[in-house]
């Protein structure tokens, strides 16, 4: 999977990244290792343009590893 995507975060920051996998509780991307992710942020994809919210799991090299962010996901909908 080559989807491109973008680390939305906090304060209008945006990194170009690419989903590299993804299942239904988180996903790779392929980032830059000169950018470092927040915690928490959304990623938007073509098919999502509002994005899912996500947690960080790791970063490590050009890849980082996320989590879907049930809580906040949860919390946008009450």
């Amino acid at each position: 999977m080559l989807i491109p995507a973008i680390a939305s975060c906090d304060g209008g920051m945006e990194y170009r990244c690419v989903l590299r996998d993804m299942s239904e509780n988180g996903a790779k991307i392929g980032i830059p290792r000169a950018f470092r992710l927040p915690r928490r942020f959304r990623l938007v994809t073509g098919s999502r343009p509002d994005g899912f919210p996500v947690k960080l799991a790791w970063q490590r090299g050009d890849f980082a590893g996320l989590v879907l962010d049930l809580e906040a996901d949860e919390a946008e909908k009450s």
